[in-house]
């Protein structure tokens, strides 16, 4: 298949590999790898809908606070009014076993020869991950 090239980039600053693709019949938008979670992230190109919290706006696009916002803020809540929306969403898959991760890269990859993603799939120690 070898629709996808693999790149180097960074995931909340730490040097990782994506994939994006090289022909329009790939059936991903790209895939990344998270190196905090050893966990290989693909973006399908097949839409689905979703619900999602949103901020309300008023008429310059602003969002709208609350009356009670300095309460929520001291818990932790949003200070906004907020409604679900639905949106489309592109359908994410996620592959956490490494040997399943490779398998992917050598179907999809058309340069897995001259790029080392190996030395990315390394785990990160817990106490290198870096907090929400």
């Amino acid at each position: 298949m070898n629709s996808m090239m693999l790149v180097s980039g960074t995931f909340q600053n730490i040097p990782t590999f994506r994939m994006i693709p090289l022909t329009k019949e790939c059936p991903y938008v790209e895939a990344y790898y998270n190196p905090m979670y050893n966990v290989l992230g693909i973006v399908s190109l097949n839409k689905k809908a979703a619900l999602h919290l949103t901020n309300k706006l008023d008429d310059n696009g602003d969002p709208i606070l609350r009356k009670d916002f300095k309460a929520r803020e001291e818990q932790k809540q949003s200070p906004y009014k907020q409604h679900k929306v639905t949106l489309e969403n592109y359908e994410e898959f996620f592959i956490t076993n490494r040997d399943e991760i490779k398998w992917f890269i050598e179907k999809f990859a058309a340069n897995m020869n001259e790029f080392d993603y190996s030395k990315y799939l390394t785990s990160i120690a817990a106490e290198e991950v870096p907090a929400p």
